[in-house]
């Protein structure tokens, strides 16, 4: 279990690293979001890791913009 949460945590700060506010401000929907945080993180990823990702970055928009709906 121990290995599984060191992914996700590892995954989530290379997703928290790029510029992620500006990103989901700057994007048209949450899968451009999505593309350009993939495009930063590096497509290197495992398929596992790549869905973390997309997760995270799909969640962040839900938040972010829940406050205009």
């Amino acid at each position: 279990m121990g290995k599984i949460k060191n992914l996700l945590i590892d995954v989530e700060e290379k997703v928290f690293g790029t510029d992620l506010e500006s990103i989901i401000t700057n994007s048209d929907c949450y899968q451009e979001a999505q593309n350009k945080v993939l495009s930063l993180i590096g497509y290197d990823l495992t398929a596992y890791e790549i869905d973390i990702a997309k997760d995270v970055v799909s969640n962040c928009w839900n938040e972010y913009w829940s406050d205009y709906v």
